[in-house]
């Protein structure tokens, strides 16, 4: 029986998409560009958020703060999230995370250009059920100096608003 060549693998290659692991975007591709400090979230690490939040989060409000790649975002999106507001300051990002909106038809997702802190500043944390908090910048404050480990959950004013932060 004839065999198929192996093709080389090249080790430690970014992968240049990532996929939404459940809802009703299960399996769709986002696209990563290469770029410094972006690290999207891994599926194991989704996978297991997810399974702590719920599979089904249908009348949820939800915030992906330093959105990058939007796999927060949209993950909660397919799981039937009210509202995804995704927040990103760098200008080719924020048109990728748009793009990936209008292909997916993501209608309850908001693509918002600025900067994450100040807009979360103006939110009302009652407004809120959960908040993405995963900064890609070394250098910012909220992660030189984080209240909690990375990876904790953090509760807020509201009983009802949860961040997460990586």
């Amino acid at each position: 029986m004839p065999t198929k060549p192996i093709r080389p693998v090249a080790i430690g290659s970014p992968s240049h998409e990532v996929r939404i692991i459940g809802g009703q975007w299960k399996r769709s591709k986002i696209k990563v560009i290469d770029r410094p400090g972006l690290r999207p979230t891994p599926d194991r690490v989704r996978e297991t958020l997810f399974n702590w939040l719920g599979q089904d989060l249908t009348d949820w409000r939800c915030v992906d703060a330093f959105a990058g790649t939007g796999a927060l975002g949209f993950e909660a999106a397919s799981r039937g999230a009210q509202s995804v507001l995704m927040l990103e300051q760098d200008a080719q990002l924020v048109m990728l995370l748009s793009q990936t909106r209008e292909r997916l038809k993501a209608h309850t997702v908001q693509v918002q250009k600025g900067d994450a802190m100040m807009a979360l500043q103006r939110l009302a944390p009652s407004s809120l059920d959960v908040v993405f908090f995963m900064p890609t910048c070394c250098n910012d404050q909220s992660r030189d100096n984080p209240s909690k480990p990375s990876g904790a959950p953090h509760e807020s004013h509201s009983d009802r608003c949860l961040f997460w932060n990586f």
